[in-house]
């Protein structure tokens, strides 16, 4: 048996356990981030201000561990700010 016979299995399992953990992390993502634009949508503007600075953790952890770009998480913390100003003041 060759070396890289060994290796692709350890590769292959390895790839297997990022992309669970990689699919869990983008599913927590994804989760905190409807919630607090439901809300926001609905008009219930404390309740999407207190899920805030949870979302914008979970964001950041996305960022930082690798799953999200910088951009794209500063793209959707802007959006659902803003989206929850405009709903304050209306």
């Amino acid at each position: 048996m060759s070396t890289r016979y060994h290796s692709g299995i350890k590769a292959k399992r390895q790839n297997e356990t990022h992309k669970a953990h990689n699919k869990a992390e983008m599913s927590k993502i994804r989760t905190q981030v409807k919630k607090t634009r439901a809300l926001a949508a609905v008009g219930k503007q404390d309740e999407a201000a207190a899920l805030m600075p949870e979302m914008f953790s979970v964001l950041d952890k996305g960022v930082k561990h690798g799953r999200l770009h910088k951009n794209t998480a500063a793209r959707r913390k802007s959006r659902i700010a803003k989206k929850l100003a405009l709903t304050a003041k209306a």
